[in-house]
């Protein structure tokens, strides 16, 4: 393995694993799957400690921030390994023992979409609403013909207004992401789904939305 990337969950994992297939530069990239947290930081352990070269970690931001996603990465890694084990590069790199690591946070807390919606935890799903978002034809592709509306965005608003507060409590983009498939009728997984939607995405729309985490991505 020249590159792991270790990613949270299912979603995740076709999210870069969709963007990957589409970058000839990033092909010795593997994705592995930590299972959420607190599974994920065992298995950051696990990967340095058997001296994998080149790793990455991406985190959802959730409702933190990306110094709060340093930190704690930081933090699990000096008390697993100590302080003298690690050597800081910069905010989102460092050696630790044998590993060059990489930390990715995933979400967007600038997004206006969001922020109209009242969502307060950042997550992978973020991106996937956006290039829903940007992308005016990708939601009635992928319905295929049964999205009537051009707008898929005005209709997940109509769909949220007909919710009462006691009906439903909008925290991240992942309960977006559910709403959205059940308005284009898409029936498989999320994960499906986001594979899907990055695939069928408008390529220039795509690097923009996805532009500070190939960044990261391709300086690694």
């Amino acid at each position: 393995m020249n590159k792991v990337l270790l990613v949270e969950g299912d979603v995740d994992d076709a999210f870069f694993n969709s963007i990957f297939g589409k970058w000839e530069t990033v092909a010795d990239i593997e994705v592995a799957i930590g299972g959420g947290v607190p599974n994920i930081f065992e298995k950051l352990k696990t990967l340095v400690r058997i001296g994998i070269r080149q790793l990455g970690i991406a985190l959802d931001i959730n409702d933190k921030d990306e110094e709060h996603v340093y930190k704690k990465v930081f933090d699990i890694l000096v008390n697993e390994f100590g302080v003298d084990s690690i050597e800081k590069i910069s905010q989102n790199e460092m050696h630790v023992k044998n590993t060059y690591l990489v930390i990715i946070p995933a979400g967007i807390k600038e997004e206006p979409l969001l922020q109209e919606f009242g969502i307060k935890k950042h997550v992978i799903e973020d991106y996937v609403i956006r290039i829903l978002k940007e992308d005016d034809n990708l939601a009635k592709t992928l319905s295929k013909g049964k999205l009537k509306s051009n707008d898929l965005i005005e209709c997940l608003r109509k769909t949220i207004d007909s919710l009462t507060p006691d009906c439903i409590e909008l925290i991240s983009s992942k309960q977006l992401l559910d709403l959205t498939k059940a308005i284009i009728g898409f029936r498989a997984s999320p994960a499906v789904f986001t594979k899907e939607v990055i695939d069928n995405s408008n390529s220039e729309i795509l690097e923009g939305v996805i532009k500070d985490l190939k960044r990261i991505l391709q300086n690694w």
